[in-house]
């Protein structure tokens, strides 16, 4: 059976691990890919964008033609706290694609908790918000997609402090190497995942776990182009573990090497 399992919770499971709520096997088992989206309030940058996608699609679906927001609608939009997040967002533009009857939306039609909710910080409108230097929507979302780029670039490498953290302290060592290990090896760093693979190949408490680990140390030289260090990894797993599957794909890469060395 082959499935991918895709998981979502509201809580920092890193917490609930620290305060042992969460089980960390369970959590590293999981934290694979993982994807942080921060509350719309931290997201100023989504606000106006969204709201236009909203509002679009809703009137859209009623075959109506979509109003503006005005400057004054904006800034309140940009003030709000949006407790409700998204979903309280894409009411507010649905119940204006219902009942605005005017080309313009103005802040007297929004919810009456989007004008009277006081913000929890006062948080001011960016520099280059549509009150002072109008941006156009395409701008706005080449704006949201690069913050959101660094973020993810931001929680990958939080990842793999937190992997290299459970390495340091022991905790599931041989699987936070072989998690070290998988994103050194696709990001191409095929020196650090060597040195990963390889304490696992040493430390390994089963023999299938040290000569897989020690297979894809021979990958990996032949990834970096050195094919004689790639054949010699191969050639002593097939001597040592004749009759494994990896003695196996490791002749298998050994042809392969021959092929084209011709």
């Amino acid at each position: 059976m082959d499935v991918r399992i895709v998981s979502a919770s509201n809580r920092d499971l890193r917490q609930e691990v620290r305060e042992g709520r969460f089980r960390q096997d369970l959590y590293f088992r999981l934290a694979v890919i993982t994807v942080s989206i921060p509350p719309l309030r931290e997201r100023k940058e989504d606000i106006l964008v969204l709201a236009d996608y909203f509002l679009q699609e809703f009137c859209a679906d009623l075959g109506r033609q979509s109003p503006s927001l005005s400057d004054a609608t904006t800034r309140a939009l940009l003030a709000h706290d949006w407790p409700g997040n998204v979903r309280e967002l894409k009411n507010a533009m649905q119940q204006q694609a219902l009942l605005c009857d005017n080309s313009v939306v103005e802040p007297h039609s929004l919810p009456g908790s989007i004008l009277l909710a006081e913000p929890s910080e006062p948080r001011a409108i960016p520099e280059d918000g549509p009150l002072k230097d109008p941006v156009s929507l395409k701008e706005s979302k080449r704006r949201a997609f690069a913050e959101t780029e660094k973020r993810r670039i931001s929680e990958a490498l939080q990842m793999f402090n937190e992997y290299l953290e459970v390495y340091l302290t022991g905790a599931h060592r041989a699987e936070a190497l072989r998690h070290v290990a998988a994103i050194h090896f696709n990001s191409f760093e095929y020196e650090k995942s060597i040195r990963a693979y390889m304490a696992i190949h040493e430390e390994a408490g089963t023999a299938e776990e040290g000569i897989e680990a020690y297979y894809k140390t021979g990958i990996c030289y032949q990834k970096m182009g050195y094919e004689v260090k790639a054949q010699g990894v191969f050639q002593s797993i097939i001597e040592q573990y004749p009759y494994s599957s990896y003695a196996y794909l490791s002749r298998i890469q050994i042809d392969l090497l021959k092929i084209i060395e011709k």
